[in-house]
C-alpha cells in the first residue's frame, strides 16, 4: 500500500508492475520495462515513487501519478529480490544474491542512494541458503 492508503502495487511474474485504487479496486497503471519475473515492489514515504525490482537485475523507480519510468539502475547479474526505501526516502535498501564480483550464491544486502548513485554492498552476513523456493525479503525500519 501507499503511504497515504490510496494506491496498492504488486509485483507480477509476467515482468509488470500494476498499480491499483486500494479503494474501488480498479487498475490504475500496468508499467512495463523489466525484462524477467518481479520480486518485489515498495513506494517511498511520501508516496511520490515506487520502486520495483526482480529476475532482471535491475531496480526500477517509477513516478506514481504518471506511470512513467524515472530510472532504471542496474549492476547485477543476477536476481534482486527485495526492495525497501530508507525513511526519509534518500535511499534505497535491496537484496541481492551476488557478491560484489558478481559471483552467485551469496545473499548481500546493497544500498544506493535514491537517484542510483553510490550503490555499494553493506558489510553484513546474511546466513540464507541460496535457494530459489525460499522468499528473501528486506525491509527498512523507522
Amino acid at each position: 500500500f501507499s503511504p497515504d492508503g490510496q494506491w496498492l502495487a504488486s509485483a507480477n511474474e509476467d515482468s509488470t508492475v500494476r498499480i491499483w485504487d486500494a479503494q474501488t479496486g480498479q487498475l490504475y497503471y500496468t508499467l512495463h520495462g523489466h525484462t524477467r519475473w518481479l520480486k518485489s515492489v515498495a513506494f517511498s514515504p511520501d508516496g511520490a515513487r515506487l520502486a520495483s525490482c526482480g529476475g532482471d537485475g535491475t531496480v526500477r523507480l517509477w513516478d506514481v501519478q504518471t506511470g512513467k519510468l524515472l530510472q532504471m539502475l542496474q549492476g547485477h547479474n543476477g536476481g534482486v529480490w527485495s526492495v525497501a526505501f530508507s525513511p526519509d526516502g534518500q535511499h534505497i535498501v535491496f537484496l541481492s544474491n551476488r557478491t560484489p564480483d558478481n559471483a552467485a550464491g551469496a545473499w548481500g544486502v546493497w544500498v544506493m542512494n535514491a537517484d542510483g548513485s553510490n550503490q555499494h554492498p553493506l558489510p553484513v552476513s546474511l546466513p540464507f541458503q541460496y535457494n530459489y523456493v525460499a522468499e528473501q525479503m528486506i525491509d527498512w525500519g523507522p
